[in-house]
C-alpha cells in the first residue's frame, strides 16, 4: 500500500490490510480515518481464533502511518464521496459507460490511491446493491499489471483482488487488460473465467500465456486480430479461436491532450 510506504512482500501486511479493508467495506463510514481507526484497534482475536503473533503490532504501525498520511496529506483530508450509483445506473435504457482517466492524478502513488478507494467505494455500493439477475455491471480495468503486480504490493491491489474474488455473487463482472498476463497478481488472473490471449511479442509471455491455456506453440504466431479464447464455465479446458475487426472504436491519429480531454468529458455529461 503505497499511501503506507508499504513495499512488503510480506503476506501478514497483506493478510491484515485484506482484514482491515473487509471491516471497512461493512462499515456504513469508509473514509480513510475510519480504516486508520480499525487498523489502531486491531484485536488479537478473529471468531475466537489468534489471527498470528504480531498481528497488533503490525497494525497498529500501519494505522498509525495512515493517520500521519491522512493529517500531512491535502488530497487524503478531502471528505467528498463519488456517487457510485452515478457510474452504474443509467438515466436511459442504454447501458451507461462511465470512464475514469486517471492519468490526470499525477503520481503513479495518487493514481493507485485513488484507484483503491474507488475500487473499495464501488464494491461496498454493489455489495447493498446487489443486480437483479443476470450481469449488472462491469468494472474493465486496463494496464492492470501496474495496479495489482504479482509481487510488490500497491494501494489498489487488494481491493481489486477482494472485487475479483467476491464481485460476481452481487451480479458484477470484471474485465482485466495487459499486455503480460503474468505480471497481475494471480490471485485475479484466477478468478477470471474467461481468457482472451493474442500475440503476444516475447518468448517468455508467448509461453507464460500458453501454460495458462493449456496449449503450446500457437499463441506466438497468431495474426493480428486472432484470439485463443478459454471459457472455463462453459468448456473446461478447451480452446476455441476468434477473429475480431482490427478496431472496434476510433483512433484519432494524434492522441488528446488534456484540454480535449477535459472538453469530451464535459460534453459526456450531457447525455448522461
Amino acid at each position: 500500500m503505497d499511501i503506507l510506504k508499504v513495499r512488503s512482500t510480506d503476506t501478514r501486511v497483506e493478510a491484515i490490510l485484506s482484514w482491515a479493508l473487509d471491516k471497512l467495506a461493512a462499515s456504513n463510514d469508509r473514509r480513510l480515518t475510519i480504516l486508520s481507526e480499525i487498523l489502531l484497534d486491531l484485536p488479537n482475536y478473529e471468531n475466537g481464533e489468534e489471527i498470528f503473533d504480531g498481528a497488533n503490532a503490525m497494525a497498529e504501525k500501519l494505522g498509525a502511518k495512515l493517520k500521519a498520511a491522512i493529517i500531512t496529506d491535502e488530497n487524503l483530508k478531502k471528505d467528498n464521496h463519488t456517487d457510485i450509483s452515478s457510474l452504474f445506473k443509467p438515466k436511459r435504457k442504454k447501458a451507461r459507460i462511465s470512464v475514469i482517466y486517471a492519468k490526470e492524478l499525477g503520481s503513479t502513488t495518487e493514481q493507485e490511491i485513488f484507484i483503491g478507494n474507488l475500487i473499495m467505494e464501488i464494491f461496498s455500493w454493489l455489495s447493498r446493491n446487489p443486480g437483479p439477475g443476470g450481469l449488472a455491471g462491469l468494472l474493465v480495468i486496463d494496464e492492470a499489471k501496474d495496479l495489482a503486480p504479482s509481487r510488490e504490493s500497491t494501494s489498489a491491489k487488494a481491493p481489486i483482488v477482494r472485487y475479483a474474488s467476491q464481485a460476481r455473487k452481487y451480479g458484477y463482472g470484471l474485465i482485466i487488460a495487459s499486455q503480460m498476463f503474468k505480471s497481475i497478481d494471480h490471485n485475479i488472473v484466477g478468478n477470471c473465467d474467461s481468457l482472451f490471449v493474442g500475440r503476444q511479442g516475447s518468448g517468455s509471455a508467448a509461453t507464460a500465456a500458453e501454460e495458462m491455456l493449456g496449449i503450446k506453440n500457437k499463441i506466438a504466431n497468431l495474426e493480428p486480430t486472432n484470439y485463443a479464447v478459454k471459457v472455463n464455465s462453459v468448456v473446461p479446458n478447451k480452446v476455441n479461436w476468434m477473429k475480431s475487426a482490427m478496431c472496434l472504436s476510433h483512433h484519432p491519429s494524434k492522441a488528446p491532450d488534456r484540454d480535449k480531454i477535459l472538453e469530451m468529458a464535459y460534453k459526456s455529461r450531457e447525455f448522461v
